[in-house]
């Protein structure tokens, strides 16, 4: 079964590869040209790209008699960062994916999982465990669990980008000047 998601996004390109073809002189094919060329002219640096601030919103989380505590959520509300978040984000999935142990399931591009290529789940997750649980389940099986509330709002950005340049130059990329740049800009946005 193909996801909405992707059934979507094809609907969509065959469309727009469609009225490409056929409309070339209307004004909003003529725009989207435009928009597509100023997007690549972000990705490949010719055109200079550095992402906003997000505007953070407060969602509350949970609440007591004591407090009210609140997740917050940023929002890029320009199109422009929103695409180059994305495009960013898919660029960074295919350049790290190697360096992931197997069973790291989430925020994986689609690979080859248990004799099927597929993007991984949570139900991939409860899938692994229960098999595990099964093989060893004449064995005393421990569980770590860890809070992480609060670690990313504790991280030291400069260390950050540090380790993101050292990690960049294990991959295989030659041109890794604009990546780093977006990354760095992302950052900042912060």
């Amino acid at each position: 079964q193909i996801p909405r998601s992707i059934l979507r996004l094809k609907s969509l390109s065959y469309t727009v590869r469609k009225h490409r073809k056929i409309f070339p002189d209307k004004p909003y094919v003529k725009n989207l040209n435009e928009y597509i060329a100023h997007i690549k002219g972000f990705c490949n640096g010719s055109v200079d790209f550095s992402f906003r601030k997000p505007v953070i919103i407060p969602k509350l989380k949970e609440e007591n008699e004591q407090e009210m505590i609140y997740r917050p959520i940023s929002k890029y509300g320009m199109l422009d960062d929103k695409i180059m978040l994305n495009l960013t984000n898919k660029y960074l999935s295919l350049m790290f994916d190697g360096f992931f142990h197997d069973n790291i399931l989430s925020y994986r591009i689609r690979r080859e999982y248990r004799g099927e290529k597929k993007i991984t789940s949570q139900h991939d997750a409860i899938c692994t465990i229960k098999d595990y649980l099964m093989e060893n389940n004449e064995k005393e099986i421990y569980v770590a669990e860890c809070d992480i509330r609060k670690f990313f709002d504790i991280l030291n950005h400069r260390i950050i980008k540090k380790e993101f340049s050292e990690l960049i130059k294990k991959t295989d990329d030659t041109d890794t000047y604009q990546i780093i740049r977006l990354f760095n800009s992302y950052i900042d946005s912060y």
